[in-house]
């Protein structure tokens, strides 16, 4: 068997020194061999000390021999060079192109007759690499034959020793090959205190209005999935405070807790319930006090890990010093979490 590669590489501007053109024109390529096109282009010297330069580049296409019509080839334009030693290659398919060209406009603002020096290479390939393949006798031979089960996708592959192994394929789920842990996703959730500015004092719970936990879903990537959670982020609705909270996290949404503004409790029989807690730093306001309208907190430090019993979490805020809330403050709290 032998394998012939057919290609052609061409330079369509051989630059020294050019000034400032818009659509300057290379030599035409008759391209009726070709399926696709490779194009380097690199600005590599600037002089006339300009205080900014761009080089843009494109292939134009004409879909008859003659050259009589030309348009923009689909993604043949490089992106916008505006650097020395900046290069960019791109390989375009060339469709139904018949002759093709290389356009290029290259700009300058001020300097003192400012140039540039650019290389252009244009590479034409065949779609396939082989083109010219000979066969010999000892070249065609039957290797296996696959036996397929219709109803459960068994498949037996017979070899030319005349043995056979089964195969069973793997449809999709979650037992297949290829897949690690370690996608990281963020999920943020809000709620809204009760109506009233009563100070809490530390260590009180800070709850929705309708009490409870709150939850915060998807975060397993499947039903008792696990993993950890990597950064922490509480904000609220109201500037200027400076309470540190602690943020308590549960697997479950029914462990015993305190009411909104008492102080909080925990309970020997929730343990399995619970994933853990995150004391986060001070609240704070942005230096803009005058127009800003939040406080935030943020930690980016922890690795806690978790594990679900379906795919959600629930958590609740302990305040660990006073403060006076906003009638119906919001609060926002964003976990980030690598799942397993």
């Amino acid at each position: 068997m032998s394998v012939v590669f057919k290609r052609s590489i061409l330079k369509p501007f051989s630059s020294s020194e050019l000034p400032a053109g818009v659509a300057q024109l290379s030599q035409e390529y008759i391209v009726d061999e070709f399926q696709v096109t490779s194009l380097l282009v690199a600005l590599t010297a600037i002089s006339g000390a300009p205080d900014s330069y761009s080089l843009d580049a494109k292939i134009q296409y004409s879909p008859d021999t003659s050259g009589s019509r030309w348009y923009d080839l689909p993604f043949g334009a490089i992106t916008q060079i505006v650097s020395v030693a900046s290069v960019h290659i791109d390989n375009i398919s060339l469709l139904t192109a018949r002759r093709i060209r290389i356009s290029y406009t290259l700009a300058f603002v001020n300097g003192t007759n400012p140039t540039a020096t650019i290389s252009m290479d244009l590479a034409l390939i065949t779609n396939s690499a082989i083109s010219n393949i000979s066969l010999n006798a000892e070249d065609i031979q039957i290797g296996a034959v696959e036996i397929k089960n219709s109803t459960d996708d068994t498949r037996a592959i017979v070899g030319t020793d005349g043995l056979y192994t089964e195969v069973r394929i793997i449809r999709a789920g979650e037992n297949h090959i290829g897949e690690i842990g370690g996608k990281t996703i963020r999920s943020t959730v809000e709620f809204t205190r009760t109506t009233g500015t009563t100070a809490y004092d530390a260590n009180d719970a800070v709850l929705p209005a309708a009490g409870g936990l709150v939850e915060i879903a998807n975060v397993g990537r499947i039903a008792g999935g696990s993993g950890y959670i990597t950064e922490i982020r509480v904000s609220t609705d109201k500037k200027s405070i400076t309470p540190r909270f602690r943020i308590h996290l549960f697997n479950a949404s029914n462990p015993t807790i305190s009411a909104d503004g008492a102080n909080w409790q925990d309970k020997y029989a929730d343990i399995a319930k619970r994933i853990g807690y995150i004391d986060m730093p001070a609240l704070s306001t942005p230096a803009d006090t005058t127009n800003s309208d939040m406080s935030r907190a943020m930690d980016a430090t922890i690795r806690l890990p978790f594990i679900c019993v379906g795919t959600s979490l629930w958590y609740a805020i302990e305040t660990l010093d006073d403060f006076t809330p906003a009638d119906s403050e919001k609060f926002s709290l964003s976990l980030y979490v690598e799942q397993n």
